[in-house]
């Protein structure tokens, strides 16, 4: 008797954990392949479209159905639910079916939802096959319809509903399938999905399968009508493939169309165009004969011809050999931005070696972390930086002035490198917590440069304004010296609206390259700024669609060219143009791939995915880098055999989400990982998180990038403590200072005492509470400079008030941020501010005084 309750109670807990298990923590929101994103409101409104299964399918089908013990409803929703994983919508697929009310009042808005529908949660993933993923699929059915047998009232014991409150779609897709026998109870309101499948067995008088009727309606305010007819026939497609191929991987189902399949390679592909066996230094010589006396560069007062410019950086290549440098050596280069930077940059590669850029604003441990992993043992220097604490990592360190050519040989050295030969080494931040160096050679950098994309008049007089080891400097550079164009240097610090808009109007700049958040804070500042010029490039991260309309509304003649690309490519390998604003109605597109260039959308099992399908984005063709320096193990992860083009061809795995509109243009979508674009700086997660981990008093971090209001992303760190300890935010930012650079340390440090998890135990990111920069406390202002600066720092912070006594940074400010500051002090008291000032007196305080 007591055995025989205990197997009852048993079976009775398997069926309430089978029930709960079927129900509880849905997915918030599948990844649909949606044309627009979600309002913040569901809409009522649907459109429809009406498709035909042929009855020889429909006729496989039921054959199909009957094999595996299940219905033809079954194996439509199995099919639904490998379509949608095939699309990227995940592999935990709940799919609502028809039911017969659930007994008992349901109270709130999901137990209603619940009480008329079953809810069909499919696991689709391990790739299985037709037959496999059927057999789950009937089995998710009837843990669906044991869940629905649970009285509404006790809904709450079985599983906690509290999670679904104020959602408006519990679940997205329906499935609906009429066998003519009402097998499938109940009803669903195609509105109350973002889509909704409705298939009618049809029969003949003999009731022999005489096709089905497929009706598939959408939410419009999600999707096209296109978009709605090609998931149809991409539905018919996997139904066929069940019948047809029931023991293949689903992977392995093709679902382009014809059409799609026979465009694929042209519209992943850019203009073959040959570039030769040239190199840098080559095509610099070849255009310092056909134009010795024209115009390399100008600095300030300062200005080079081509033949000037080629004289100097001859005689620095003739120290460098005789310093002893190797081929391909590294050769690092700490400077300011000047014509004697050019100068080095030419020389190392004249004299066969690869330049090492050092980025001014990085701690000079970091330097010299850099120069010990490329193994540079020669340094180029300007006077400001030749005492500077990197200077003693290098075991020869050159002085280059203006008057290095004086009594030194100028004519060629005679060291031409090679087209495969690196041309530079770019350090970019790691995940390990230690920095990757990118190595790039001549044929890519000449690829980049001669690319057609780029518009003759627009590097005229190129705007040079970028830190040499930020990789934009290598279009600036190398566009106008290869072409017929005309170098114009910045002068040193960061570039703002009023320094833009003095460049153009002193130098005449015809184009420039600007990375996403520079873009959008000059446009914000002062769009007028970009008058005169003739396009400006921008990438680097999302563009804001709102700062392209202010430009090209504020500048007419100007056209705004979107780009992408990582420096393991060259700068950039896609591109797009916009010339009207009232042409830009959606997010910017990052476009078609460059000339040689080719660009892939894969999903996980490297097949191409279909028009508006978000995939990971791989690079093949022309202009990638050699790989990671001293790093086979990750060059051989990242860069790898590309299937579309035969042995030896390679192609890089970006990490990055994009996908193709029907139009074939590329939209950028996100991220795989943890790598970031903070201002335009590629930012591993992971380095900042190691680097705060080593620090005394923390337990566990997370870092994230917040944009906790439009087009203002920052990077907050959230720490969980040691026992007893309570972290100083200054203090972890000033450690964490030492070793990563400005655009690196966390605008906020939140502390927590747990870091939030999903029930899968990852973190959830969701969860992390927003920070409080504070804001208003302390002292307030006390003559009318105070109250003006309070006023403008509140307003680049966007706080609603700010103390005399509070620091710009600890508040939220960035280096982008500060630059917008310093503009804005400019404009509203006439004051120029360098950015140091700022740095040493961040208050309003200390500032009002200083001014």
């Amino acid at each position: 008797m007591e055995d025989g309750m205990s197997t009852t109670t048993d079976e009775a807990a398997l069926l309430t954990e089978r029930r709960a298990r079927t129900l509880a923590s849905l997915p918030n929101e599948l990844a649909l392949p949606t044309d627009r994103p979600r309002p913040a409101h569901a809409s009522p409104v649907s459109g429809s479209h009406r498709f035909d299964i042929a009855p020889e399918v429909h006729r496989a089908l039921i054959a199909t159905a009957g094999e595996a013990g299940a219905t033809v409803g079954t194996t439509v929703r199995a099919a639904a639910a490998a379509l949608l994983t095939r699309l990227g919508a995940g592999t935990d697929i709940p799919i609502a079916a028809p039911a017969a009310a659930r007994p008992g009042v349901p109270r709130g808005d999901a137990a209603e939802f619940l009480a008329r529908h079953l809810v069909v949660r499919i696991d689709a993933s391990g790739d299985p096959s037709p037959r496999a993923l059927l057999d789950r699929v009937r089995e998710a059915e009837d843990a669906a319809r044991a869940a629905h047998d649970v009285p509404a009232e006790r809904l709450a014991e079985i599983v906690d509903l509290a999670p679904y409150a104020g959602r408006s779609r519990l679940v997205q897709v329906s499935v609906v399938v009429d066998d003519g026998t009402a097998s499938e109870a109940g009803t669903t309101d195609p509105s109350a999905f973002d889509l909704a499948v409705t298939l009618t067995e049809r029969r003949r008088d003999d009731r022999e399968p005489a096709g089905i009727a497929g009706e598939i309606a959408y939410d419009t305010d999600l999707f096209d009508r296109a978009t709605a007819v090609s998931l149809a026939d991409r539905l018919v497609l996997l139904l066929t493939a069940f019948t047809t191929a029931p023991d293949t991987a689903l992977s392995r189902v093709e679902l382009l169309s014809a059409g799609e399949r026979k465009a694929w390679p042209e519209t992943s592909s850019g203009t073959e165009r040959e570039i030769g066996e040239a190199t840098l230094v080559r095509r610099f010589e070849a255009r310092v004969l056909e134009t010795p006396d024209a115009v390399a560069l100008v600095c300030g007062d300062v200005s080079l011809t081509f033949a000037e410019l080629d004289a100097r950086a001859n005689a620095l290549a003739h120290r460098l050999i005789g310093s002893g440098i190797r081929t391909e050596e590294p050769v690092a280069i700490l400077m300011d931005r000047s014509a004697e930077q050019i100068v080095a940059v030419l020389a190392v590669l004249k004299a066969g070696g690869c330049y090492l850029p050092l980025h001014l604003a990085h701690p000079a441990e970091r330097m010299l972390g850099v120069m010990a992993a490329a193994d540079a043992r020669i340094l180029l220097t300007d006077t400001t930086h030749a005492h500077h604490e990197a200077a003693r990592g290098a075991t020869t360190t050159l002085l280059v002035t203006a008057d290095d050519a004086v009594g030194e040989a100028t004519g060629n050295p005679g060291r031409a490198p090679l087209p495969e030969q690196a041309a530079y080494l770019m350090y970019t931040s790691g995940s390990t917590g230690v920095p990757k160096g990118i190595l790039v050679s001549h044929r890519s950098a000449v690829c980049m440069a001669l690319d057609s994309s780029w518009d003759e008049a627009a590097v005229a007089r190129m705007l040079v304004h970028s830190p040499l080891a930020f990789d934009v400097s290598t279009g600036e550079i190398w566009l106008p010296l290869l072409r017929n164009g005309q170098l114009v240097i910045a002068p040193p610090g960061d570039l703002d609206a009023q320094g833009l808009k003095d460049l153009v109007a002193r130098h005449g700049v015809t184009g420039a390259l600007l990375s996403g958040g520079l873009f959008r804070s000059i446009a914000d500042d002062s769009a007028s700024a970009f008058n005169g010029m003739l396009r400006v490039y921008t990438g680097g991260e999302a563009i804001s669609p709102v700062a392209v309309r202010k430009a090209l509304e504020a500048a007419p003649g100007l056209v705004v060219h979107p780009q992408y690309g990582p420096t393991e490519a060259t700068l950039c390998v896609t591109h797009h143009s916009v010339e009207r604003a009232d042409l830009l109605t959606g997010d910017v597109p990052i476009g078609k791939p460059m000339d040689n260039r080719r660009v892939y959308v894969l999903d996980e099992h490297l097949n191409p995915v279909p028009p508006g399908t978000v995939g990971e984005l791989y690079l093949g063709g022309e202009g990638l880098a050699r790989g990671y320096f001293g790093n086979a193990a990750l060059t051989a992860e990242r860069f790898v055999p590309d299937p579309f083009h035969g042995v030896g061809a390679r192609m890089y795995r970006s990490g990055d989400l994009a996908r193709w509109t029907r139009d074939g243009v590329l939209m950028f979508v996100g991220r795989t990982d943890d790598q970031v674009k903070v201002r335009g700086y590629r930012i591993e997660l992971g380095e900042i998180e190691t680097a705060l981990a080593r620090q005394d008093g923390v337990a566990r971090v997370a870092v994230i990038v917040r944009q906790d209001q439009p087009g203002d992303e920052r990077l907050v760190a959230y720490v969980v403590p040691t026992a007893g300890r309570t972290p100083d935010p200054e203090a972890l930012a000033e450690q964490v200072g030492r070793t990563l650079p400005a655009y690196m340390v966390p605008s906020a440090f939140v502390t927590l005492t747990e870091l939030p998890l999903t029930p899968n135990g990852k973190l959830d990111r969701r969860a992390l509470p927003a920070p409080d920069y504070g804001g208003g406390t302390g002292r307030g202002p006390r003559t009318p400079e105070e109250h003006r600066l309070c006023a403008v720092f509140a307003e680049i912070l966007g706080l609603e008030r700010v103390g005399i006594d509070e620091g710009f940074f600890s508040l939220g400010g960035d280096s982008l941020l500060a630059t917008r500051l310093r503009s804005r002090i400019r404009t509203e008291l006439g004051v120029e501010l360098r950015a140091q000032a700022l740095v040493r007196n961040p208050t309003v305080a200390e500032l009002a005084q200083l001014l």
